[in-house]
């Protein structure tokens, strides 16, 4: 997680991508706004939730460790089996209680506490980004509450969501994924409540909508690698032969019919999908551009609209975010920022004067 500044799921800017030591060029550039930070209570609304949200974000790789809650488990000789109990340590009678922190990615397991430093890295990490808080069911890993984040160097393809599970504002847990997308997850464990405070009034051109006004941060810094790491690409089934306009995607070779490929929705003069090599930056297409609104559409969803001059004249490109993610991209052709009112049904831009 990002080791700056307390990240407050509603009051602040959720996707913080400060610098990493890595070579995966993760980070914002030189120019990218600093983002801003409110204390107290906005937040989820529950103190000992955000004060692990402030502990997890505070780069304190000590406090980040005391957060850490182990639970006591009888221990196996032989354990055998998802789910089993851990395994004893050398020396340590089978069905002693030990401490440990269940872990799962594709399968459960338990960290030892003097194995944790590589679990202290992740949720240290700078880089991450703040997907949502949910209250959770009782199982495995056990918690109340779950926080989920995309794991840093996700670029582009955001099937790296894991999530840090929360007893009493403890972390008693962690999820690592097993490469599924944010959907999949809130799917997989059936998160419905969404922990979230009320906003406050937000800046001169911003919406007050977390994830938008971090968008129009990325274009105005030109900042193209944050700014992607937001594009989702989806899943669907590819085809043998060309169907014309709007078809579904063509096979490749030694792609089977029907097999699901991953890509990304875009309109031009007609719409088409694209897979992540062939789509570029989405900088390519807003940078430069001229805010024209933020439009609604839906529970949840916006479109961002960029004026943006071509070799023909003014034209629109417009930003499709759904959830957290961006989903869609909406080009003019030759009909400027009207064609893309028309095709999306756009009414009075959110946007503050």
């Amino acid at each position: 997680m990002p080791a700056r500044l307390p990240l407050l799921l509603v009051a602040t800017i959720a996707i913080l991508l400060a610098a990493c030591d890595g070579d995966d060029g993760v980070g914002p550039t030189a120019t990218a706004p600093e983002p801003t930070a409110t204390t107290g209570a906005a937040g989820t609304g529950v103190p000992e939730i955000d004060a692990a949200l402030a502990t997890l974000f505070s780069g304190d790789r000590a406090a980040v460790e005391a957060l850490i809650q182990y639970a006591p488990t009888e221990c196996e000789a032989e354990p055998v089996g998802l789910g089993a109990p851990p395994q004893c340590p050398e020396g340590v009678a089978a069905g002693t209680a030990i401490d440990v922190l269940p872990w799962a990615q594709c399968e459960g397991t338990y960290i030892f506490p003097e194995k944790i430093e590589p679990t202290v890295d992740l949720l240290t990490q700078p880089g991450a980004v703040l997907y949502g808080v949910y209250s959770v069911e009782a199982g495995f890993p056990p918690g109340d509450h779950v926080a989920m984040y995309l794991k840093t160097g996700a670029t582009v393809r955001p099937d790296g969501a894991y999530a840090v599970f929360l007893t009493g504002g403890r972390v008693t847990g962690l999820h690592a994924g097993c490469n599924m997308t944010p959907s999949e997850f809130i799917d997989f464990f059936d998160l419905t409540e969404v922990y979230l405070a009320p906003a406050p009034v937000p800046p001169s051109g911003r919406t007050g909508v977390v994830i938008v006004d971090a968008i129009l941060d990325y274009v105005e810094a030109g900042d193209a690698e944050a700014l992607d790491r937001l594009v989702e690409f989806r899943g669907i089934p590819c085809i043998a032969t060309p169907e014309g306009i709007g078809a579904p995607p063509l096979c490749r070779p030694g792609e089977e019919p029907g097999a699901t490929v991953a890509v990304f929705s875009l309109q031009t003069c007609e719409f088409e999908y694209r897979r992540e090599e062939e789509l570029g930056s989405l900088l390519d297409y807003v940078g430069g551009g001229r805010l024209h609104g933020v439009y609604e559409s839906g529970a949840g969803n916006y479109w961002i609209v960029y004026e943006v001059d071509g070799p023909s004249g003014p034209g629109g490109a417009a930003l499709l975010v759904e959830g957290r993610m961006i989903t869609s991209l909406d080009t003019t052709c030759g009909d400027g920022v009207e064609g893309i009112f028309s095709r999306a049904g756009l009414g009075e831009s959110i946007v503050q004067p």
